[in-house]
């Protein structure tokens, strides 16, 4: 295993930033950092094994399960989230016949923009042939006046599987914020074997078009899910299925929409709570996570 980070006063630093926003929801004034991190799995030994492990602050990979069925990840930053400068890029390689999931320990909160900048995050995932990969964070959290900007690609082998969840919030409903960001921009990139399957885009701009809380009405999350190849192929058969003959019933706490996509589906959802999206995927995918190892939402370090 090998890690690098920062000195302790950096980090503490920035981690003392993020948290005066939280208590005061000041902007926050920071120097751009940037963060790296590199998680490889492979298969040896009849087990799917931790290969590399390299982190760089604000980034840090916590590893509790590098080895079994499943090697189990989760990412995390200091102070639990981003500043406006701040960029992660991750690289995540699976090899052939490995499976790795990767989760967070919590959302990703992005902070007040104290200046003209993104925070960023991007990940590159490569998964080999008959290997799976499982990325399920916890939505991304978008306080006031936050810029924020995620970029995702994904390249997968052949007969190689993907779980694939992106969700975001407009804010703390609690202090009420009601997709009070600035900026939010995501996409989503998926080939396989040299085809592009998925090119999936969401952009908000609070500057452009009517204001964002008009355009969302009552749902404060958004999110979607994307399963593909022959591990996720049951699970993507039954979902199809089902929503097609769900009814959509009036003042719903969680709306769904399936669409087939290759060897598999993609689900659109909005919710009234990031409670409702939790329930709805823990309902609906509970086989599915426990064949990863367990309940993802109460296993986190």
């Amino acid at each position: 295993m090998r890690g690098e980070t920062r000195d302790a006063g950096q980090a503490t630093a920035h981690a003392a930033a993020v948290m005066d926003d939280v208590a005061h929801q000041d902007a926050v004034e920071t120097e751009a950092t940037t963060g790296s991190g590199r998680l490889h799995v492979g298969f040896v030994d009849g087990a799917s094994s931790a290969l590399a492990i390299e982190a760089h602050a604000p980034l840090k990979l916590l590893v509790p399960s590098p080895r079994g069925p499943v090697a189990w990840a989760y990412a995390a930053t200091f102070g639990g989230g981003l500043v406006a400068g701040d960029r992660i890029h991750l690289e995540v390689i699976v090899g052939p016949a490995a499976t790795a999931a990767l989760g967070t320990q919590s959302s990703t909160k992005i902070y007040r923009a104290g200046r003209d900048a993104d925070a960023v995050q991007e990940l590159t995932a490569q998964v080999g042939v008959g290997a799976t990969l499982a990325l399920v964070p916890d939505p991304i959290a978008c306080f006031a006046d936050s810029r924020y900007v995620q970029r995702q690609d994904i390249v997968l082998a052949a007969d190689a599987s993907l779980l694939l969840i992106d969700s975001v919030t407009g804010g703390r409903s609690a202090r009420g914020e009601h997709w009070a960001c600035r900026r939010y921009a995501s996409r989503n990139r998926i080939h396989r074997s040299g085809t592009l399957l998925l090119n999936d885009a969401t952009r908000l701009d609070a500057a452009e078009g009517r204001p964002l809380p008009e355009r969302f009405g009552r749902f404060q999350v958004f999110g979607s899910v994307v399963l593909l190849g022959p591990r996720f192929a049951v699970a993507a058969s039954d979902l199809l299925a089902a929503l097609a003959l769900a009814p959509v019933e009036r003042d719903a706490t969680l709306l769904a929409a399936a669409s087939p996509l290759a060897d598999g589906a993609v689900v659109r959802l909005a919710a009234t709570t990031t409670e409702a999206l939790e329930h709805w995927l823990r309902r609906h995918f509970a086989p599915t996570i426990a064949g990863l190892g367990g309940d993802h939402w109460t296993r986190r370090p």
